[in-house]
């Protein structure tokens, strides 16, 4: 009986193994027919969304039928002789090659990576020079290493403007500290610091104070404010102090180590 079974179970040596006969046709592979019934079937659905109401599309199948009228139209210009197209279907038909060869070219690998940047930025050509090799070794196209750098420099776009707000109210909160620390005659003292900073800063040292910070920063202004005092005009002959035991001038006052 054993044998019996395994006699029957044994694949018939000159028929079609169960890998080859399973679910196919008599006339091909199970590979080539589930490839035709793929191919039949996409192009039956093809022809039900050209072939359909728009009204009666989804948003998503409208999408698709867009893109079939598209590429469609395409192929025609394509494969049409160049005689046989009206001069606005000849214009369409060079768009179209013009098209196609920048994408085709976009996808290749440039001898040398010409990257831009946004307009107040400048290409960092050493970076550059150390990434491109690995750029090349992994077959990165021109336009996708821009796109790197595109996303790369909107980065640092926001970090330098996150900075420059975040320096912006250092400065707001260093000038209200500075005129709590002042207090109620503010005025008064200030004007001591414009006495000695008309006196001794250039107009390149006062910009540079204005654009660092350090001009409305408290401990700059208290000294200042001590400065402006000590060269007032009730406090001075003809250049010197007269709290000065030694006579010395102003100068003296401020930079005691000069000369020495």
């Amino acid at each position: 009986m054993a044998d019996e079974v395994i006699s029957s179970a044994t694949p018939n040596p000159e028929g079609d193994s169960l890998l080859e006969g399973a679910g196919t046709k008599p006339d091909g592979s199970l590979l080539e027919s589930a490839g035709k019934d793929e191919l039949v079937a996409k192009e039956a659905e093809d022809k039900r969304i050209l072939e359909a109401d728009d009204a009666t599309l989804s948003e998503e199948d409208k999408g698709k039928k867009e893109s079939l009228v598209k590429s469609n139209e395409e192929k025609r210009l394509l494969e049409a002789k160049e005689e046989d197209l009206s001069e606005e279907d000849k214009v369409k038909k060079s768009d179209i090659v013009k098209t196609k060869e920048a994408a085709a070219k976009s996808v290749e690998v440039p001898e040398k990576y010409d990257i831009k940047v946004p307009e107040g930025m400048t290409v960092n050509q050493e970076l550059l020079d150390k990434i491109s090799p690995i750029f090349k070794d992994k077959k990165v196209s021109q336009a996708d290493a821009q796109k790197i750098a595109d996303a790369y420099s909107s980065i640092i776009v926001k970090q330098v403007e996150a900075q420059k707000t975040e320096f912006e109210q250092f400065k707001t909160d260093s000038r209200k500290e500075t005129r709590e620390a002042l207090g109620a005659d503010a005025d008064k003292k200030l004007a001591y610091i414009a006495r000695a900073r008309d006196a001794f800063f250039s107009e390149e040292t006062r910009e540079m104070l204005t654009a660092s910070g350090l001009g409305d920063h408290k401990s700059f202004i208290l000294d200042m404010i001590k400065v402006g005092k000590l060269i007032s005009e009730d406090k001075l002959v003809d250049g010197k102090n007269k709290q000065s035991p030694d006579g010395a001038g102003i100068e003296t006052v401020l930079y005691p180590n000069q000369g020495k």
